[in-house]
């Protein structure tokens, strides 16, 4: 509609033409077009195009496990290029709720007050309140609570350096940031190259 707006069309007509476009197109996850699966025959448009004769009793236009495999190849294409990955969430978990009450700059992202999971369908999350009342919100809405108590807790990657304890002097943590191994390219392994 925009398309049809940006080029001075009238935007009912040409959602008309997409429309006749779409329903004649070939379906990847049925392998049929929406109108030959909803009337049993093909629409007649201007384009010539070959395809056998089919029955609309063709059982594998009906294929549900065609078409659910064809679903699931795209829902771990999309989910590997999103990067999307399953929520830690279960029932008993603390978790914060997303502010979408409040808006501005300086809003918190997350309500400071923790609630209680009480139950995880799906990506769905049900949690209750500390007053008592429970809300419905899709799991990318939450986000663990992390209590002061656990957060004063040292990581276990990070390793101590000195660890005598007859020593009195104060422990130093080791929390440098890996560095990265720089080697000659193969091209000048014949020079001598000096670091500036």
């Amino acid at each position: 509609m925009k398309v049809a707006e940006a080029e001075g069309k009238r935007w009912t007509e040409e959602l008309l033409k997409f429309l006749l476009a779409y329903r004649s197109k070939l379906q990847v996850s049925t392998g049929a077009t929406s109108a030959y699966l909803m009337f049993g025959r093909e629409i007649k448009t201007k384009l010539p195009e070959l395809r056998p004769d089919k029955s609309v009793i063709n059982e594998s236009t009906r294929d549900r496990d065609r078409d659910w495999s064809q679903k699931l190849t795209h829902k771990a294409y999309a989910d590997n290029k999103r990067g999307a990955t399953w929520s830690p969430i279960v029932p008993g978990d603390q978790v914060l709720l997303k502010n979408t009450k409040t808006t501005g700059n300086l809003a918190p992202t997350f309500d400071p007050e923790p609630y209680t999971v009480v139950a995880k369908e799906g990506h769905q999350v049900t949690m209750k309140s500390s007053e008592g009342a429970v809300y419905r919100r899709d799991s990318s809405f939450v986000k663990p609570y992390i209590s002061s108590d656990d957060a004063e807790v040292v990581p276990e990657d990070i390793k101590v350096k000195d660890t005598d304890s007859s020593n009195p002097k104060p422990v130093e943590l080791d929390c440098s940031r890996p560095k990265q191994s720089i080697k000659q390219p193969e091209r000048f392994q014949d020079y001598v190259l000096g670091k500036p």
